[in-house]
């Protein structure tokens, strides 16, 4: 090993002995430069040093002190441990060229360009490698198929000047720009595997910009390890992609976001050939998608997403339509961020059961999630969700297929937060709670203007609470349902307030009458009647009181010819203090001919509303072929149920449609049906009690289903459909309610509608040879709602020694203790009697 000096001041070949010399400027030494030389270049003057053949030089050092260097490889390599360039120095490849370096520091001018130039810090070397980068660096790459590659570690350091154009480059260590960095080029790799030799994996770096943009046309990967050997790069400020490929690519390695932000078109999660381990640990960090393509998750093993601390988000910023596509894992996803919209519609496809932290719009803009169909779409904490303006809907949460359900579930601890501003259609809601037995209240709340689905509460959100109903009353603290008809007591909870509580019944709807089983000119089925409502204001009982519940059993459709039985009775209290009631409707009866089948009666609420009636079915002379007539609505908060429609014939008339279901609570009866001979005549449901909601009148294609406390319609003469189905209302904190009957059925058909809470059953159709059974009643319903006790209320008092201390409601539905007075009377404290004084005493 030995030091030896370039000795021209003009240009040379590197491997020629005579170019070299023992000491500065002296005379020519007698051998070549050898591995583990030191080579140093210190002539103030400008030449070139021609490789002519590739020199593999592990071990050695160039030094370059002054004066301006190029060293032209053409296609040779030149592989040399370390450099130090002090003065200005190029290297310039051909077509195959490659410059190879361990460790580069560079206090001067530096210039890679050419076709395949390579700066491989780490390839064929175990440690180490790094570029130190003081002064001027310009990267150019104009042509070929090898990218400027670092290898190892990169520095750029304050007040130095780094320009990158053409293929790009890569860094498998650190990235640390502290100095002016530009950046316009094809790639941005962090990481590197050569598929020979990667000897950064396993280990955690650092990737800093100070401010840049890192413009690429061809894209900005993660590729940092293999199967088994990966490292993780941690953000230490922003990282922006831009240019015309701009997205962020992971392929291998792990990304750490450590409370900064990355700004890219979309993030991609790729397979590659290899399901090489992969990941992103959000801790606090913000991802901004700018383009359409906002996430895409290829993958369906090895990428893992780990929450870290604080709260991460990946919001989008492009107004238009984009998508977020989660990917295919038989174990479901967990993307812990909050995803927020800017705008647009952002269509979330999942697979299996998909979580996030919550759903809102980037800043105050109309904006619409659209979730894929059929898919759980968890939220866990933070558990946002749509937070914006009180002037309107800011976010609406939509199934992303009309007509089907995606389902949102809370996962978080606690409950979750009041949510503002959104509206919902086609979203269930649900875990936990509510459930059948009343043992778990609502857990979704959402206030302030947030609906499901429109201004009226009609969209087919369900499981949740929307303060937007038309009641418009506050969301109360906590809201239970039982819906078991086999349930017979319930418990008032620990934090019952017997001064702040709403208690809503709903009486079982009547079952409808069969058609008439004689012959000839029969009589098709008459309506059930809606069940009652009976309201509860302040039930006065105590926490920890068990009271007596009955749900009201739906009335049985009657067979042919046997009328259908009443609805049960709801009830709640206790036989020996304060109870309360809401009958079911009647059933229905069989006609027969010249006898008209009349519709049950509804059912009642000692200080409620009625249900509606069932339709009766009345018929002149030779009629035959009659439609079965609509249930009655079961009443509500907002008033009596609508009444199902009338049919009746006159002498001759034959194929007579069902008439519709009556509407809920406060909303319309459906109307009557008259035919004459020959004539086919049907009806429309009653509206809801929203004024909307009525299933349409059947076609031959079958009739309207009701919405929204809406009756269904009745069915068209001649066809085999049933009449369409009733509904539930939402008129009870936007969330449940009194039901909408369905329509009687056509005189060929058969068939029972799915029916909604109190409402009465359908009635059987009847043709010239065949009667059909009537439908169900409904069973009933018990809502229970109450606020939690103020703050501050004395709920008891207990003594501690003499002191007297009270335990307060807290607000919440907990408690908390304070003192009252010391020494209390309460207590037993008693102050010493009498004066005293010192001569008394003698």
């Amino acid at each position: 090993m030995a030091t030896k000096y370039w000795r021209l001041t003009t240009s040379g070949t590197f491997a020629t002995a005579t170019n070299w010399s023992l000491s500065s400027g002296g005379p020519a030494n007698t051998t070549a430069p050898a591995n583990g030389d030191t080579l140093i270049f210190d002539r103030a003057s400008t030449y070139t040093v021609t490789v002519g053949a590739s020199f593999n030089g592990p071990s050695c050092t160039i030094n370059v002190n002054a004066g301006s260097v190029t060293f032209s490889l053409g296609t040779f390599s030149l592989t040399i441990g370390t450099v130090t360039n002090s003065g200005t120095v190029s290297f310039a490849s051909g077509s195959s060229g490659a410059s190879l370096f361990n460790t580069f520091t560079n206090n001067g001018t530096c210039t890679f360009s050419g076709a395949s130039t390579s700066i491989n810090h780490l390839s064929g070397y175990t440690s180490g490698g790094s570029f130190y980068n003081y002064g001027t660096l310009n990267i150019t790459k104009t042509a070929g198929v090898n990218a400027i590659t670092y290898g190892g570690s990169f520095y750029n350091y304050s007040g130095a000047s780094t320009t990158v154009s053409g293929i790009g480059m890569y860094c498998s260590g650190n990235f640390i720009n502290q100095g002016s960095l530009s950046y316009n080029a094809a790639q941005f790799v962090l990481g590197y595997n050569s598929n020979v030799t990667y000897s950064g994996g396993g280990s955690s770096y650092n990737v800093q910009t100070n401010g840049a943009t890192i413009n690429v046309s061809s894209y900005c990967y993660l590729y940092s390890g293999t199967t088994t050997n990966n490292s993780t790069f941690t953000l230490l400020d922003s990282l922006t992609i831009g240019g015309t490929a701009g997205s962020l690519q992971i392929y291998a390695g792990y990304l750490n976001l450590n409370g900064q932000t990355v700004t890219c078109s979309g993030v991609t999660v790729s397979t590659g050939s290899s399901q090489y381990p992969k990941g992103i640990t959000v801790n606090a960090g913000t991802i901004y998608a700018t383009g359409t393509s906002t996430f895409t998750n290829s993958v369906t093993a090895s990428f893992t997403l780990t929450a870290g601390t604080g709260t991460g988000y990946f919001i989008t910023t492009n107004s238009s339509a984009k998508t977020f596509s989660t990917g295919t894992n038989n174990g479901g996803w967990v993307y812990p961020w909050v995803l927020a919209n800017s705008g647009g519609t952002l269509t979330v496809s999942g697979n299996y059961t998909v979580t996030f932290g919550g759903f809102i719009p980037n800043g105050y803009v109309y904006t619409t999630f659209s979730l894929q169909a059929g898919v759980t779409f968890n939220i866990t904490n933070p558990g946002t969700m749509g937070t914006g303006p009180s002037n309107g809907y800011i976010a609406t949460v939509q199934c992303a297929t009309a007509g089907s359900i995606s389902t949102l579930n809370w996962v978080g601890s606690g409950t979750p937060p009041v949510n503002w501003y959104c509206s919902f259609t086609g979203i269930n809601f649900t875990a936990p709670g509510p459930d059948q037995y009343g043992t778990v209240p609502y857990y979704w709340y959402f206030v302030a203007s947030s609906n499901d689905g429109s201004s009226g509460g009609t969209g087919g959100g369900t499981g949740a609470l929307f303060s937007s109903s038309a009641s418009a009353t506050a969301l109360p603290s906590k809201v239970y349902q039982i819906t078991n008809v086999s349930q017979t007591s319930w418990v008032l909870p620990a934090d019952w307030n017997p001064n702040g509580n709403q208690i809503y019944l709903i009486g079982g709807g009547g079952g409808a009458s069969g058609a008439d089983s004689g012959t000839g000119f029969r009589v098709g089925g008459s309506g059930g009647g809606g069940g009652g409502y009976q309201p509860i204001t302040n039930f006065s009982l105590t926490a920890g009181t068990s009271v007596t519940v009955t749900v009201g059993t739906g009335g049985s459709g009657g067979t042919v010819g046997v009328s259908g039985s009443a609805g049960g009775y709801t009830y709640f209290g206790t036989l020996s203090g304060p109870h309360y009631v809401a009958t079911g409707g009647s059933g229905g009866t069989v006609g027969t001919t010249g006898t008209p089948a009349y519709g049950g009666g509804g059912g009642f609420g000692g200080t409620g509303y009625a249900g509606g009636n069932g339709g009766n079915v009345g018929l002149g002379g030779n009629s035959d072929s009659v439609g079965g007539a609509g249930g009655g609505g079961a009443a509500g908060p907002y008033g009596n149920g609508g009444n199902g429609g009338n049919v009746s014939a006159s002498s001759g008339a034959n194929f007579i449609g069902g008439t519709g279901g009556g509407g809920n609570g406060g909303g319309a009866s459906a109307s009557n049906s008259a035919a004459s001979s020959g004539t086919a005549s049907t009806t429309d449901g009653g509206n809801g009690w929203a004024g909307t909601g009525g299933g349409a009148r059947g076609t031959t294609a079958g009739a309207g289903n009701g919405t929204n406390g809406g009756g269904g319609g009745g069915t068209y003469a001649g066809t085999t459909h049933p009449g369409g189905t009733g509904s539930i209302g939402k008129e009870i904190y936007g969330a449940i309610g009194s039901g909408g009957a369905p329509g009687g059925t056509g005189p060929s058909g058969a068939g029972v509608s799915s029916l909604a809470y109190g409402a009465g059953g359908s009635g059987g159709a009847q043709s010239t040879t065949t009667g059909y059974a009537g439908g169900n009643g409904a069973s009933g319903l018990i809502v229970i709602a109450y606020n939690y006790i103020a703050s501050g209320t004395l709920l008891s008092t207990y003594c501690t020694g003499f002191d007297l201390y009270g335990t307060y409601a807290d607000g919440a539905g907990g408690t908390y203790n304070a003192l009252i007075a010391y020494n209390s009377a309460t207590c037993g404290y008693a102050a010493a009697g009498g004066s005293s004084n010192f001569f008394n005493f003698f």
